[in-house]
């Protein structure tokens, strides 16, 4: 199946982006919408959008896994100094993807880069596929497995909730996760609220006179969200109806573990027991299986 034809309503979507030369502040402010994972950066001339390339063949992009990232290398003291810093010391890269090619591609670049997203190009139209583009295949009969939820399920991974947030992304950063659970409970603290709490107001005003102190809060102040029940021995077509990103449910628990979009759909891909609408079976690569995972 190719790109186009799996997610027709891509192209008629508009793509959010930023301008080139903006500052994180600002643009850190654009991604605290609900599931806007990613803004690809573009100039102006001559009253029209060019996409950003470093290299003539990737776009780069902001996105909050470059804020986070910077900010756990940054100085506590400079903290506030490299909110002013332009976008472009916190970009990523991403090569796009020809439309016409098969949905296998998508997985391989989650895979490759470790993205919940990926840059869809259809002659030079752009387009930005995620996760939850993806989730609703399941539904539709696009996307089909005979697992069940317990056999994709990860590991908890807990923190005490005073842990400190600095702490908490060096854990987050080091195991490619993008949520925490807090210990004992059923919540999670995952990227999108940390970046919601560092760049609300009151946390900004704070920052600007204590700039050592944006990092230096606990997760439970951060803010939690209550992960989705489920049972193991649930369809992955149920488990994927249960994920409601807008309102920020946006991970499962069951007694086995946890179930995040990359476990719903690029992990029975890497296992090979993903097949698409038309029963062919989808083939990884051997490049894939040595890839990492973001959960």
């Amino acid at each position: 199946m190719k790109l186009k034809e799996a997610f027709p309503e891509l192209f008629r979507r508009p793509v959010p982006v930023v301008a080139q030369g903006t500052t994180i502040l600002v643009a850190g402010t654009l991604l605290d919408t609900p599931r806007r994972d990613v803004l690809p950066i573009v100039r102006s001339s001559d009253k029209t959008l060019s996409f950003v390339s470093n290299d003539g063949k990737h776009l780069i992009a902001f996105a909050g896994q470059g804020i986070l990232s910077k900010l756990v290398e940054w100085n506590p003291r400079d903290h506030y100094m490299f909110l002013f810093e332009p976008i472009e010391n916190a970009c990523l890269q991403a090569l796009p993807i020809p439309a016409d090619e098969e949905i296998a591609s998508l997985f391989r670049a989650f895979v490759r880069t470790k993205f919940g997203w990926s840059i869809i190009d259809d002659h030079g139209t752009y387009a930005i596929a995620t996760l939850s583009d993806l989730i609703p295949l399941y539904s539709k009969g696009a996307l089909q497995t005979s697992l069940c939820a317990r056999d994709i399920a990860s590991p908890v991974i807990s923190l005490p909730q005073d842990t400190k947030l600095s702490k908490a992304l060096q854990e987050m950063i080091h195991r490619s996760v993008r949520r925490v659970f807090l210990s004992d409970t059923n919540r999670f603290v995952s990227d999108r609220e940390i970046l919601t709490y560092i760049f609300s107001p009151a946390r900004l005003a704070i920052v600007r006179n204590s700039p050592q102190e944006m990092l230096e809060t606990t997760l439970e102040d951060v803010g939690s969200v209550e992960a989705i029940n489920v049972d193991g021995s649930a369809t992955l077509r149920e488990a994927s109806e249960l994920f409601k990103p807008l309102s920020g449910a946006w991970c499962l628990a069951c007694r086995e573990g946890v179930i995040t979009p990359w476990d719903l759909v690029v992990k029975p891909w890497k296992m090979g027991q993903l097949i698409i609408r038309d029963g062919m079976e989808i083939e990884q690569s051997q490049k894939a299986n040595k890839g990492g995972e973001s959960k």
